[in-house]
């Protein structure tokens, strides 16, 4: 009987897995807002596929260099029996002056709880790179005789508040679409008159990022991007 080599053998084992190998990749990635100013906060939105019955983000690094936006993200994971689906959204930072931007993403995969960055037992299995502009913000829109709402925090983890700099008559609505533009919430709020913020109950959202259009009566509305996070 012919001994097979431990070559031999590694090939037979990655011919049985050709999907598996090429299953590991960045299935979309997208940065939000649509349009930045100073002082927004930025996130990236990623959909990962791995070959794994799970996986999960073990760690990541993030580097911001002049206006390159480097971010590294560890996607730990278990054996190679299934396809794993992730979404994950990054907040890359709220400091960022005016000007353009590169971000450079890179997925690696591993197989070590313990190495947060996948450089001990894994290696990078897709890159994406993305571009985003800040812009200076319209002195308008801070006119302080003009009630400004705002959802807050805007990356959602636990409790949520509809905010106002000064207090206001008349109902408000709020509508909340997922990012294929789909109505998956309509709240009806009573005035702020006499407070600064107002409690939302959130409960039913499943994770994910929602354009919300505030829509105060008789004034002008506006939409906020919100990200419901998975853990809350």
């Amino acid at each position: 009987m012919k001994q097979i080599t431990f070559p031999c053998l590694l090939l037979l084992l990655l011919s049985l897995f050709p999907v598996a190998i090429r299953a590991q990749a960045i299935q979309n990635a997208v940065i939000f807002p649509a349009s930045h100013t100073v002082g927004d906060s930025v996130f990236l939105d990623v959909e990962a596929m791995l070959t794994s019955s799970d996986c999960w983000v073990e760690g990541k690094s993030l580097t911001i260099t002049a206006n390159q936006v480097n971010l590294i993200a560890c996607y730990n994971s278990g054996l190679l029996t299934a396809i794993c689906n992730r979404r994950d959204t990054f907040f890359l930072g709220n400091s960022f002056s005016a000007g353009n931007y590169n971000l450079r993403f890179i997925a690696r995969a591993g197989f070590d709880p313990g190495d947060s960055l996948c450089t001990q037992s894994g290696s990078a299995f897709d890159t994406i790179d993305l571009a985003f502009t800040v812009d200076v913000a319209n002195s308008l829109s801070h006119d302080l005789k003009t009630p400004r709402f705002q959802i807050f925090p805007s990356m959602i983890t636990g409790n949520a508040f509809l905010k106002s700099n000064g207090s206001t008559g008349g109902k408000i609505q709020l509508e909340w679409r997922n990012l294929n533009g789909q109505l998956v919430k309509k709240m009806s709020l009573n005035s702020l008159q006499g407070q600064k913020s107002i409690p939302l109950e959130l409960a039913n959202l499943k994770p994910g990022i929602y354009l919300v259009n505030i829509l105060p009566e008789g004034k002008p509305g506006l939409v906020q991007k919100i990200v419901i996070m998975g853990e809350r």
